[in-house]
């Protein structure tokens, strides 16, 4: 008797082809929604900082209606009237939606591309630099006033220049609320509340980058290497300037030579930078593309040459 083997094979290829289908079907089905959960996510966060973003323009426009400004200085979202899941990692500041830089990554990929800003980033106006570099004709205002309990921090680089120049600082005179720092080709010296009470010189420097830090009432450290200040008690009568120091009379050469970054406790924190397009600096002028100078990440402020001629930039 012969076996219908021929039946049988296309049977088994039938089933065969059967389960296939029904695999390949289940597996097209998952990639598919592994694919559509991460968007479906995505799409809500995108909503919803959406729905954030004018919820705080139309609160903002009310309240200014009210004479309430709410475009300078910090507030939550809950200042708004806004009670969401973000309010942990969003804020605005200076009328600018920021993410926290701790808030989870995804968060601060999204709000990025919608116009957020990240904590601790310039906006998309201006781009980073490592340097702005002075010839001696400008000067930055920094639009503060320093004392004895606050912290400094300056990363400068110096150039070849004769007799002293004025890094950092303001007084009113040799004796009294003196903060100068001055610079020259040999030595760093720091004339702290008083020259008679302290005046540090650290010589050899030449002119290498250098970092600059001063504890509040205790200590002057430059490149690692500390000098102990003398107890004092004063707060500069004039705001600070960077590549000057406001009201000193004695030496009047501006500082020469590159600014990396400067912090002033937590009132100041400026990131050296050019502007992108056209924008409005601290004191209201209009600075056109590619105007170099500091932003402040605390204030969110650009701060421009108050002297003449124009900050130069590193060409590459």
């Amino acid at each position: 008797m012969k076996t219908n083997n021929k039946g049988i094979s296309l049977v088994v290829l039938v089933i065969t082809i059967i389960v296939m289908i029904v695999l390949a079907g289940v597996v097209i089905i998952s990639v598919v929604n592994d694919s559509i959960i991460p968007n479906s996510k995505e799409s809500k966060i995108l909503n919803d900082l959406s729905n954030i973003e004018e919820k705080v323009k139309y609160e903002t426009s009310r309240k200014l209606m009210r004479r309430i400004d709410m475009t300078k200085g910090q507030y939550s979202l809950s200042d708004f009237g806004i009670d969401s899941e973000y309010n942990d990692y969003i804020y605005v500041k200076d009328g600018k939606l920021t993410v926290h830089k701790d808030a989870p990554q995804n968060i601060i990929i999204l709000a990025k591309q919608i116009g957020y800003i990240k904590e601790g980033e310039l906006p998309k106006e201006f781009t980073q630099v490592e340097y702005i570099e002075s010839t001696g004709e400008q000067y930055i205002d920094t639009n503060v006033k320093v004392n004895n309990s606050q912290d400094i921090k300056i990363i400068f680089q110096g150039s070849n220049n004769n007799g002293d120049t004025l890094l950092f600082g303001a007084r009113t005179s040799a004796t009294s609320n003196n903060f100068s720092i001055y610079f020259n080709d040999n030595f760093i010296e720091l004339d702290y509340g008083s020259y008679t009470k302290n005046r540090i010189d650290v010589q050899n420097i030449g002119t290498n980058k250098a970092i600059l830090e001063i504890l509040g009432n205790n200590k002057f450290i430059l490149n690692e290497i500390e000098n102990e200040l003398n107890e004092v008690s004063f707060e500069t009568e004039y705001n600070v300037y960077l590549f000057n120091a406001n009201g000193n009379q004695f030496a009047t050469k501006k500082f020469v030579g590159r600014i990396y970054y400067c912090k002033i406790a937590s009132v100041r924190d400026f990131i050296p930078c050019y502007s992108n397009t056209t924008v409005t600096d601290v004191n209201g002028k209009k600075c056109p593309a590619g105007t170099a100078g500091l932003y402040d990440l605390v204030e969110g402020k650009f701060y421009t040459n108050q002297g003449t001629g124009e900050f130069g930039i590193p060409t590459e």
